[in-house]
């Protein structure tokens, strides 16, 4: 009697696990289509164009598709996250001085300190977000481009002037052309080295077939 309890126990307990485990399993499954649903059927908003979330390269694609995914995760539904989306896109296509912030974003590196010659725009640290707000705040000012990207120099660097050429491409830039200015001298003087010699060599066989023989001496 007590092995019939204790088998059914188990036969029980199994059934709860496996039920569960299939239900994870589907919801795995729905979690991962709407995802895919959200990243296939919305813009990236980085500034590609036209480009779908999935296909598009950059790391604020990624940084989009994973905070989808931490949203799903949490409960949220895909129809709210993509209106969300929408209206954070279609804010920002509507921002009077978006090009003005494209070019500032685009042509400085974020000074986070963690990110590797990644431009602001590019960059989804919490830092490039607070460089963007800041960056978008003193547009609305009205100062410069010029002007805020000359503070934002001044405050962390020029080293972090993404449309200055690296110190590498500087020592490339001038010394690949003098190397081969070098070259083709070298080559030059040889050739005309090789020339000379050749024909000082030509001018005295000349001066040695014109000149008279010696007299011969008669034999005793």
């Amino acid at each position: 009697m007590r092995i019939r309890i204790v088998l059914r126990g188990i036969m029980l307990s199994f059934v709860i696990f496996a039920t569960g485990v299939f239900a994870q399993e589907d919801g795995d499954s729905s979690f991962e289509t709407q995802l895919q649903e959200l990243t296939t059927t919305l813009y990236c908003s980085c500034g590609c164009e036209e480009t779908i979330i999935q296909q598009c390269d950059c790391d604020t694609a990624r940084a989009i598709e994973e905070e989808f995914r931490t949203r799903l995760a949490a409960g949220e539904t895909a129809e709210h996250i993509r209106a969300d989306y929408l209206e954070a896109y279609t804010t920002q296509l509507n921002y009077p001085h978006k090009t003005e912030l494209a070019q500032l974003m685009s042509g400085l590196y974020c000074a986070c300190g963690e990110c590797v010659d990644l431009t602001v725009l590019h960059c989804a640290c919490d830092a490039a977000h607070e460089f963007e707000q800041n960056f978008r705040a003193q547009l609305d000012t009205g100062k410069s481009i010029q002007h805020i990207r000359a503070d934002y120099l001044q405050t962390f660097g020029s080293q972090y002037d993404a449309r200055a050429p690296t110190e590498n491409g500087n020592l490339f830039a001038y010394v690949i052309p003098v190397g081969i200015l070098l070259l083709l001298g070298g080559v030059i003087i040889a050739f005309m080295r090789k020339v000379r010699q050749r024909n000082e060599a030509i001018g005295e066989n000349r001066n040695g077939s014109d000149s008279p023989k010696p007299p011969s001496v008669p034999e005793a």
